[in-house]
């Protein structure tokens, strides 16, 4: 055990750069710190760990309501992961989280108008369900080059709809359903004409879950294009029609941690 000296002091062979270890931190003499490590050279790494096989690298373990690991960062990134393994029989993660019964990853900004909880360059997927405390909408590029947001249309139930033209020929039209859309939903479905042209008026006389007949009003004979919007409930999930929701429960959040800039003492 040290008592004022350093624990470690460590150069390396291609330059100056010292590695220090020491038992206290003297810019907060309240608390203790175990072991303080700090790389003389900018662009080194003050800890290095290497794990192999399936085993990890570091472990850090938080009892009761400890964090396992806390990283403090002025401007850059306080917890960075690399995942640089491209092979087909490994999926690479930067960071992974995990919870049992809790919260997997957790990411809050305080100032809401300006900053982001958390920002996704690429692909994203929700394998569960998906909600959203407020705004959905997507961002899209405009003639002027701004970007401006289009917000999504919600309904109390969960649907599919698909879109489609057809032609009345005598005033009559067998509209076939897309089998593809058909096998994602279920049940009785909606269908909305909208007419290109003047006509007595169109109503659909017959559904069946492959095709629907559209007929012209009073018995019209007309040839005219219309479009249809079919809408039905989506069939490999249960949405019940406006379920309740829980409150987000509000984590536990730490003491803010400030730390002063310094070196490791040898009169700590």
């Amino acid at each position: 055990m040290a008592t004022g000296d350093p624990l470690i002091l460590g150069k390396d062979n291609v330059a100056d750069h010292f590695t220090f270890l020491t038992r206290k931190d003297p810019e907060h003499r309240a608390k203790i710190t175990v072991l303080w490590v700090m790389a003389g050279d900018p662009g080194a790494y003050a800890i290095r760990a290497d794990g192999g096989g399936t085993g990890a690298a570091v472990l850090a373990v938080g009892f009761n309501t400890a964090s396992g690991v806390r990283a403090l960062a002025e401007s850059g990134i306080a917890v960075m992961g690399d995942a640089s393994y491209a092979g087909g029989l490994t999926l690479g993660i930067g960071v992974g989280g995990y919870a049992q019964s809790g919260v997997g990853v957790w990411g809050e900004c305080a100032d809401k108008n300006t900053g982001f909880a958390g920002i996704f360059s690429g692909n994203v997927r929700v394998n569960g369900d998906f909600e959203v405390n407020g705004i959905k909408a997507a961002v899209v590029p405009m003639p002027d080059g701004s970007l401006r947001r289009l917000y999504s249309v919600e309904s109390p139930e969960s649907w599919f709809e698909d879109f489609g033209e057809a032609r009345l020929a005598g005033g009559k039209a067998e509209v076939k359903i897309d089998r593809g859309f058909a096998a994602l939903v279920r049940g009785a479905y909606h269908v909305f004409l909208t007419p290109y042209g003047d006509s007595n008026g169109l109503y659909v006389s017959r559904r069946t879950s492959k095709s629907f007949v559209v007929r012209e009003q009073g018995g019209g004979k007309s040839a005219l294009t219309f479009s249809y919007r079919i809408v039905a409930r989506r069939k490999d999930i249960k949405a019940p029609r406006l379920p309740r929701v829980k409150p987000t429960p509000d984590i536990k959040r730490p003491p803010r941690l400030t730390v002063k800039k310094g070196k490791p003492s040898s009169n700590a």
